[in-house]
């Protein structure tokens, strides 16, 4: 699953939140900034485990807040990877 997260993401830890929370749920992936304030995520396991991941993104923590979450397809393109990449 290929996720854009849109809200308060960006510099407040939130790379970090979705790795701790999908290696929570034994999921596996990357997580990284997008040039326009987003985040991109795409992960893997269980359709339980993701949807459980979604309701983490979307609740937030302290820090951060999720306005938005958008599925993308595999085809689509996205930003090119500037460095920010996290791998769980």
């Amino acid at each position: 699953m290929r996720l854009i997260a849109r809200g308060r993401v960006q510099g407040v830890g939130f790379r970090w939140f979705v790795k701790n929370s999908a290696t929570a749920l034994a999921l596996c992936g990357w997580v990284r900034n997008r040039r326009d304030g987003s985040v991109e995520l795409e992960v893997d396991g269980t359709p339980s485990a993701l949807q459980e991941l979604q309701r983490q993104l979307l609740a937030g923590n302290n820090w951060c807040r999720v306005d938005s979450l958008t599925e993308l397809s595999e085809q689509e393109e996205t930003a090119d990877d500037n460095g920010s990449k996290v791998r769980f």
